[in-house]
């Protein structure tokens, strides 16, 4: 999803090179209804993240030790991610088509803002595991940290 710096609106964006939402108008909207359809306790997601948080309890330990995550749990990892990574994406895809959105548009201005790092996602921590969680879709490492993340919390 590569864009040349000051071009605006890429062609992917929607119809004929044209949006139909101001710049983070999309993702202001996503992000707001994601905290209850994405992230509230007993959403699919949270479900998931919680049912498989022991599974890094190995990775936890290897941190702690110094010894790093085993190698031999990375294919099982790598087939949460793609789990976690498909309700993600129909969730995310539900969203943002009930709002007249395409996947494209929401995933293209995420993308710009969470590599720029700042703007209202990081202006308040209400966003931050909405934050974490869209790294975590593309970002194997980012998945496997915020599922350490959630094994440490659950021992609390």
């Amino acid at each position: 999803m590569a864009e040349a710096k000051g071009e605006g609106k890429e062609a992917d964006d929607g119809p004929k090179g044209t949006s139909r939402f101001d710049e983070n108008e999309l993702l202001m909207i996503v992000a707001g209804a994601a905290e209850s359809k994405l992230f509230s306790p007993d959403t699919e997601l949270s479900i998931f993240v919680r049912e498989h948080a022991s599974e890094w309890e190995a990775a936890v330990e290897g941190e702690r030790d110094g010894s790093g995550s085993p190698m031999k749990l990375m294919n099982r990892w790598r087939s949460l991610h793609n789990e976690y990574l498909n309700i993600m994406e129909s969730w995310l895809t539900h969203i943002v088509e009930s709002n007249g959105g395409t996947l494209a548009e929401f995933l293209q201005d995420a993308e710009k803002a969470v590599a720029g790092g700042s703007g209202f996602l990081f202006e308040d921590d209400n966003y931050a595991e909405f934050v974490d969680g869209i790294n975590a879709m593309s970002d194997f490492e980012a998945f496997h940290q915020m599922m350490m993340k959630h094994t440490l919390r659950s021992h609390k």
